[in-house]
């Protein structure tokens, strides 16, 4: 019964629970950025999405690696330890991350007036206190719900504490604004409050389940990872994040902050909350925590083949699912910027493009950090990232050469690119090898479309010529793929098995 937690249909039960989930906290996730961008003033919501992003770091600094020592041990631990193994194991993790977020918590506050200062945003420092609260709350919840419920697939409750923080948010803003408290303060109250009881629902249920496998039985013959090499791998993907941290959106929107000024970081916090919206529901990024410990299973039960397939696949449908996106950007970014701003943010599309021709190789990282990591290389990963360290000089010489707000757009980019690139020469030792033949299909494919599409839209600059462009480009782009076959006669077989029916291979 143990063995059959990770197989196909309980990773597929794990799926459809974790995308209707997904769905629900993805359309509030939508109208929350909306509503906060008209009922924030611009001064107000460029301060927002530095303090949201100052928090995304220090979750990133308190993590020490937690989240992949869990992702890498946790299943082993569920397939063949004890259930009190088990349990022992996740309390440790718990504790340990409840403990780095304690002392970050503390540094930062003995030192927010140094960062006020430097970041110009002495006038919101009673908000400052609320972003400090959050950053300890969110980073609870979310180690919870992405460091160890995902290892063990309890996406159902993981989902309900996401969905009822976002929904305790939402209400609680709409509250507020109808009461006239339309201040920074309030929003990150808010924000905290809900987070917190996220926290506390996740973290329920996750101790309720652990003390449902108390009898579980561990594998005769089976030995306990040693201590150390769990932290090695732990420590050397903390390192490799801290490093990618320093070219990363939350660090160079910080950059913007300081060098720019709030309105630039107001458009560009927004166009990134776009961009990494779009990254979240990518397959790859979205189904990860379902896929990942699926991929280490995989790997324990021997074979890098079989590995280097699956990733292959993961990731040429992320690359499916973006194309298409990038296409209608391309055609109607201007528009769709200020039509979702509220007319804040005018004539900002190229930049939005630009991101997400960035999220091209951003959209891959995460599975080969996970090849990198099931098959012992997980010092690819550190050493991978800081050639990616060139990202952060050269978007300084960029703002330098008035390059503006296009800076952190090259930046990260560039940053991508360069760590993909040397993560791919490392994996191909251990017989790794990219589906280049597939990924340039659908490419092509998207170039095209776009490039025969792109006339419509010029026709009459309305909404329903655009429509008809975006709609025409999707079209294409679909016949071309199909025609083409990006997708390989056993990449379809596998569609039609996970569907039960015979569609793809027809």
């Amino acid at each position: 019964m143990t063995r059959d937690v990770y197989s196909n249909y309980a990773i597929r039960r794990a799926a459809w629970q974790f995308l209707s989930g997904k769905a629900a906290s993805a359309l509030l996730t939508f109208i929350i950025l909306l509503y906060l961008v008209r009922m924030l003033s611009v001064f107000d919501y460029g301060a927002y999405v530095v303090f949201i992003a100052g928090t995304e770091i220090g979750i990133a600094l308190a993590g020490l690696g937690l989240p992949w020592l869990g992702a890498r041990y946790i299943p082993e631990y569920r397939l063949r330890a004890s259930g009190s193994d088990l349990g022992r194991l996740c309390l440790q993790l718990m504790l340990c991350q409840a403990l780095a977020l304690i002392a970050l918590v503390a540094i930062v506050a003995f030192a927010m007036d140094i960062y006020l200062s430097w970041a110009d945003l002495l006038a919101h420092r009673r908000a400052s206190w609320f972003a400090l609260a959050l950053l300890l709350t969110e980073g609870l919840g979310r180690f919870v719900r992405e460091g160890l419920m995902a290892p063990l697939i309890l996406q159902g409750q993981a989902r309900v504490s996401l969905v009822l923080r976002q929904s305790l948010f939402l209400t609680t803003i709409v509250a507020f604004s109808f009461a006239g408290s339309t201040e920074l303060i309030w929003v990150l109250a808010a924000e905290v409050g809900a987070s917190l009881a996220g926290y506390l629902v996740s973290v329920i249920s996750f101790v309720w389940h652990l003390r449902s496998l108390r009898g579980q039985v561990g594998e005769s013959g089976w030995q306990e990872p040693r201590v150390t090499n769990q932290w090695r791998i732990a420590l050397r993907m903390y390192v490799a994040q801290l490093i990618s941290l320093t070219y990363s959106p939350q660090v160079l929107i910080n950059i913007v902050q300081r060098a720019l000024g709030a309105e630039s970081a107001a458009v560009f916090g927004f166009l990134r909350t776009l961009y990494e919206q779009v990254a979240r529901y990518l397959p790859a990024t979205l189904l990860f925590t379902v896929i990942r410990p699926k991929l280490m299973a995989i790997h324990l039960q021997g074979g890098v083949s079989g590995l280097t397939r699956q990733v292959n696949l993961v990731g040429k449908v992320s690359l499916f699912v973006l194309m298409p996106i990038v296409m209608i950007v391309a055609l109607g970014g201007d528009g769709m910027v200020s039509l979702l701003s509220g007319g804040k943010f005018m004539g900002e599309g190229l930049l939005l493009l630009g991101l997400l021709i960035a999220l091209v190789p951003c959209s891959q990282r995460q599975l080969l950090e996970t090849v990198a990591v099931v098959t012992g290389r997980a010092g690819l990963c550190t050493f991978a990232s800081v050639f990616g360290l060139l990202a952060l000089p050269f978007m300084i010489y960029l703002l330098d050469q008035g390059f503006g707000l296009w800076a952190p757009v090259l930046a990260i980019l560039f940053g991508q690119i360069t760590l993909n690139a040397t993560m791919l020469l490392g994996l191909k030792q251990i017989g790794y090898q990219a589906d280049w033949r597939g990924a340039t299909k659908l490419a092509a494919s998207a170039i095209f479309a776009g490039l025969v599409s792109v006339g419509v839209p010029s026709i009459e600059r309305n909404v329903i010529w655009l429509g008809l462009g975006c709609l025409l480009a999707t079209l294409l782009f679909l016949a071309l793929v199909w025609w083409l076959q990006a997708f390989t006669l056993e990449e379809r077989q596998r569609f039609d098995g996970l569907i039960g029916r015979q569609l793809f291979t027809r």
